[in-house]
């Protein structure tokens, strides 16, 4: 295998001191020649957008739409306050007449599933107590 390489190796040096790689350099050279002016232009025109849109855009953002953002949010903000301390008497008419009974019978299935679910266990552990064998094979 290794000499096969070293062959192929040689072949290769061969080949390639037969050819004339000048046309391919002149080709390498004159497309860096071309991409130059390009690449400065590309440059050259971001520092413009940078410097003339994107700096004056910023600005006017950070002093002009982002405070009247604020100012929006805070008046809607306003609203809702005013909304809920109109709403104060139904809410809590709500919170008495449906939502604290509902919450007592919640509460009262919560306790009583859960001991069920106690009663459950302690009977599956006398089981298990009771029945060693038959749970060393399962």
């Amino acid at each position: 295998m290794l000499g096969a390489l070293g062959d192929m190796a040689t072949y290769t040096s061969n080949w390639a001191k037969k050819l004339d790689f000048t046309p391919l350099l002149k080709s390498i050279d004159n497309l860096l020649k071309a991409i130059r002016p390009v690449t400065k232009d590309v440059w050259d025109g971001l520092s413009w957008a940078y410097k003339n849109v994107l700096l004056p855009l910023a600005g006017f953002t950070i002093t002009q739409v982002i405070p009247e953002f604020l100012n929006a949010l805070a008046a809607a903000l306003k609203v809702v306050h005013s909304v809920i301390k109109a709403a104060e008497p139904v809410l809590e008419w709500f919170f008495d007449s449906f939502i604290k009974p509902l919450a007592k019978i919640a509460g009262f299935a919560i306790v009583e599933a859960l001991k069920l679910l106690t009663k459950a266990l302690e009977g599956l552990s006398d089981w298990i107590d009771h029945h060693q064998t038959a749970v060393k094979i399962m």
